[in-house]
């Protein structure tokens, strides 16, 4: 006779893939890379120097654990917010599939055994006080009392520094470097820069629900159409920091992305594309100048 498992432990088997889920791997992408490359450019020498390798590993999973954290918190405290949207199909607790109870239990073991892991390599207070502030930032964006993503101002620019520079600076200091060198980098500011973009970004798509729902952001203080001009301001002040900055670093460098500059702003000026898909171009020479810069 066969050996027969328990119907009760397939259930909660089961139910580790919705907490899988309510860590939404698929949204970690863009800020996953940005605290990899700081690695970019001894990207070479990753297999053949054995500190580096650890410090990749431990950031690699540092940060995993940072990012299950935050958006694991997120969808916690935005379940009936995600059910008015009818945006539940990427929170598991909105639909019941696991409780509210479970799922921040497991989000705050994820939290603690990121701090653990980290901890456990290295003693240097700096590598981890960035790792608490990115764990505070990213937590209290979404959850109470503080809640950052409902104050206006507060919610783009603390998205800046956990989804920002802050995931940048963590990558350089896990590898060794001095903190003073490391925020003195240029692409600090700008990367703190581009994920204030992105944050307005996000609440300007949202503003109408945002509006009708009373959920104060920077966007519904500051009205639709103010909103989609600080856009496309800030957008071309970031686009002005990265083509100076880039002229004082490589000649090479600064006429490509100069030419990126101009070939982005004339199918935006003459109309070509529309402010969506510019916005989607701007991205991809936003990221390509990025990994240019951190070959060099």
């Amino acid at each position: 006779m066969l050996f027969k498992i328990p119907k009760a432990y397939l259930r909660n088997l089961s139910k580790i893939k919705f907490y899988f889920n309510n860590f939404r791997v698929i949204d970690w992408r863009a800020y996953l890379g940005l605290s990899l490359l700081p690695f970019l450019r001894k990207l070479p020498k990753i297999f053949t120097n054995t500190t580096l390798v650890n410090s990749f590993l431990i950031n690699l999973t540092t940060i995993s654990c940072f990012l299950a954290f935050t958006f694991g918190i997120n969808n916690c405290f935005d379940i009936e917010t995600d059910i008015a949207e009818g945006d539940i199909n990427k929170n598991p607790i909105a639909v019941g599939k696991i409780s509210f109870k479970n799922a921040l239990i497991a989000v705050l073991i994820i939290g603690i055994l990121g701090t653990a892991i980290l901890v456990f390599y290295t003693l240097n207070l700096e590598v981890i006080l960035t790792y608490l502030l990115l764990l505070f930032l990213g937590g209290f964006y979404s959850a109470p009392p503080l809640r950052f993503k409902t104050r206006p101002f507060l919610d783009i620019i603390s998205h800046g520094f956990f989804f920002g520079s802050l995931l940048y600076i963590y990558g350089c200091l896990i590898q060794g470097n001095n903190v003073l060198t490391v925020i003195r980098n240029p692409l600090v500011p700008l990367i703190f820069t581009y994920s204030v973009i992105l944050n307005l970004r996000n609440h300007w798509e949202d503003y109408n629900f945002d509006l009708k729902a009373n959920i104060n952001t920077t966007a519904t203080y500051l009205g639709y159409e103010r909103t989609q001009k600080a856009i496309v301001f800030l957008t071309q002040v970031h686009w002005v920091m990265l083509v100076t900055f880039c002229s004082v670093v490589s000649f090479q460098i600064f006429v490509a992305t100069l030419m990126l500059f101009f070939i982005a702003n004339v199918l935006f000026l003459f109309r070509l594309i529309k402010l969506e898909k510019w916005l989607r171009v701007v991205d991809i020479f936003t990221i390509v100048s990025y990994m240019m810069l951190s070959l060099h």
